[in-house]
């Protein structure tokens, strides 16, 4: 995947640091490509079960394929993820799953992980170079992210997964839809 992924986040990079990012038709875009990143992740998270069911019972992709289907997923997480920062973790995951039916859902989740820490270090690191990035805002979501997790993980622990699919894949879709149709 970072084949694909790390050179897509340095091309969308490059593209943004040469457009006026915050012109109202550059915000309209971003805003727009958010929204349908949320849409298509909000139905990863309602659906990733049902979707590799089938794809191991269908064999959806033809083994040969693979590699190719891996790079162009690649390429396709690193542009949403420069772009939207939206992508990564369900989008990949429920791809994975798809291309390789036969593997086990934590080699997955691992190499999806993995995956992220150079994809994002990558558009991190680009965002900063073009001058998006609110280094004061980027503490405070450090500092509330610990907390999260905590409270995430206790809380996860004690309602069932689909409520949890459920409810995020709403929130998602909420917000996907508010940015798409603003």
């Amino acid at each position: 995947m970072a084949y694909g992924s790390v050179p897509a986040s340095i091309i969308t990079t490059l593209y943004l640091k040469n457009q006026d990012i915050a012109s109202d038709s550059a915000v309209n875009t971003i805003k727009f490509w958010l929204g349908v990143a949320l849409l298509i992740t909000s139905l990863s998270v309602l659906f990733r079960s049902q979707l590799a069911s089938f794809s191991k019972r269908e064999h959806l992709i033809n083994a040969k394929w693979t590699p190719y289907l891996t790079i162009i997923l690649g390429v396709t997480l690193g542009f949403l993820v420069t772009l939207t920062s939206v992508g990564a973790g369900a989008l990949g995951v429920t791809a994975l799953l798809i291309i390789y039916p036969n593997r086990l859902i934590t080699t997955i989740i691992g190499s999806d992980v993995a995956h992220a820490v150079p994809l994002t270090l990558v558009a991190g690191l680009g965002h900063a170079s073009i001058g998006t990035v609110d280094y004061s805002l980027l503490g405070t979501l450090l500092i509330g992210s610990i907390p999260g997790i905590w409270i995430g993980s206790h809380l996860s622990s004690k309602v069932a997964e689909h409520w949890v699919r459920i409810v995020l894949a709403t929130i998602l879709i909420y917000v996907g839809l508010k940015l798409i149709f603003h």
